[in-house]
């Protein structure tokens, strides 16, 4: 699994996301939103060779969300 962290803008394009992101089939445990600092960090879990589907979806219909990184993540007891 690998992890996509993005910085969103304001509440609503994060539900936008979020909802697009379910329509792809990312169940809505592997989605998580956390607001620090002024910010909304949207993270995503997906299988490794679904990042870049993932990245262009979210890129293409939502130019205003930051991409800020992809990392391998170690999977959790969820």
């Amino acid at each position: 699994m690998k992890r996509i962290y993005c910085v969103v803008p304001n509440l609503d394009l994060t539900g936008l996301i979020v909802d697009d992101l379910l329509l792809a089939q990312v169940e809505d445990r592997h989605i998580d939103v956390l607001a620090k600092w002024g910010r909304l960090f949207l993270m995503v879990d997906v299988p490794g060779n679904r990042v870049d589907e993932i990245h262009q979806l979210v890129q293409k219909r939502h130019p205003a969300a930051a991409f800020a990184g992809v990392e391998g993540i170690t999977p959790s007891f969820r």
